[in-house]
């Protein structure tokens, strides 16, 4: 009974030791990636007057085009109806 006890005993420290090599080897093995995404300033722009009643103004924006660049939209003005 002893032996049992003595077996099983080492049967769990051998698991527990196992497992706490296979958790660390996983965490150094994982691969760190980091992504930074920073917003562009505003471009500050001269708003023309507007070209009769009923347009609206969309301001300038910043998007993406292509192969990662980021390029800048103007404002325009946009009829309502």
């Amino acid at each position: 009974m002893k032996k049992l006890w003595s077996l099983a005993l080492f049967t769990v420290l051998l698991l527990v030791i196992l497992l706490a090599q296979t958790a660390h080897a996983q965490r150094i093995g994982r691969p760190h990636v980091r992504v930074v995404v920073v917003s562009r300033p505003v471009v500050v722009a001269v708003r023309p007057g507007m070209p009769a009643r009923g347009y609206v103004w969309m301001r300038g924006h910043w998007q993406w085009h292509r192969f990662r660049a980021r390029v800048w939209v103007p404002g325009y003005w946009v009829h309502r109806g």
